[in-house]
């Protein structure tokens, strides 16, 4: 969304909402920058360079298939993508996950929720056998 997206809206809720009129524009502001930059914090990921080198680490092919299971959770990643995504790290998982929240065509999706699928799956094949 971007801060001057977020502080925008931030600014037309806090103006047209009749529960919100009569509160302190310089509070609701200050709520509002440090909501984002809590937001902001939690999502950011690693620099290209290390995101780059996580991704040749998983490879196209399972690359596609954890995004498949994260964003749509049809299908169960393979013991083989499992495998690569432990081998990985969870560092760079995690990280990976949180540069696909900043794309534009996630922005409506939740970033929490995301990131606690993208530990789920971690986790879960971190015990694949």
């Amino acid at each position: 969304m971007g801060y001057s997206c977020h502080s925008r809206l931030t600014l037309f809720v806090s103006q047209t909402d009749s529960n919100l009129r009569n509160q302190n524009s310089t509070e609701v502001m200050t709520k509002n920058d440090m909501i984002y930059n809590n937001c902001d914090e939690i999502t950011k990921p690693g620099s290209w360079e290390f995101l780059s080198g996580c991704m040749v680490k998983m490879g196209s092919e399972c690359g596609k298939e954890v995004f498949d299971k994260l964003m749509h959770g049809k299908i169960n990643v393979t013991k083989h993508c499992c495998e690569k995504l432990v081998k990985m790290g969870e560092s760079c998982h995690i990280n990976m996950a949180k540069a696909l929240i900043r794309t534009p065509e996630m922005r409506d999706v939740d970033a929490m929720q995301l990131l606690n699928k993208g530990k789920k799956m971690f986790d879960q094949c971190r015990r694949v056998k």
